[in-house]
């Protein structure tokens, strides 16, 4: 735990530059992360990467949701270290974890894409999702925590109806 936790200390350290150098996360997290991935058991390197990974994403979260760039540029450089240096840095962690594992990554992708968007089409991007929520007969939260129960669930109240 203390070699995930250093590791993600690295990550915020990168993140108050984020918006203003490049390959800040490449420099920070990966020359100590491929040390580790050298030194440790396979199985004891596997729990650091996962509680690194976890870590992270949710840190970079938190600090893109605190996040007031003052230009595009601080967004752009922002989007570049969050997204493809992020995951560059962390290759030696994801290299050995399953794809469920690496969940937590899913939605930094995706706030990153989102925040690359040009504003006009991420203003209609938002007033889209915003319709599709109001429009789901099922909570968007349902659906993600266990889509096939929603279906399941659909098809038997469509075969009583029946």
């Amino acid at each position: 735990a203390r070699f995930a936790e250093s590791l993600v200390g690295l990550v915020h350290k990168g993140l108050r530059r984020a918006d203003s150098e490049t390959c800040i996360f490449t420099f920070e997290v990966t020359p100590p992360l491929s040390s580790l991935s050298r030194r440790l058991r396979p199985s004891a390197f596997r729990r650091v990467a996962q509680q690194l990974v976890a870590s992270a994403a949710s840190a970079v979260l938190q600090h893109l949701r605190q996040a007031a760039f003052q230009s595009h540029a601080q967004a752009e450089l922002f989007v570049e270290n969050c997204g493809q240096d992020l995951l560059a840095a962390l290759s030696p962690a994801t290299a050995v974890l399953e794809d469920a594992e690496l969940a937590p990554l899913r939605p930094l992708r995706d706030s990153c894409s989102l925040l690359a968007l040009p504003r006009a089409e991420a203003e209609r991007l938002l007033e889209e999702l915003r319709r599709v929520v109001a429009c789901a007969p099922v909570a968007p939260t349902e659906l993600v925590q266990d889509p096939n129960s929603v279906l399941r669930r659909r098809q038997a109240e469509g075969m009583q109806s029946a």
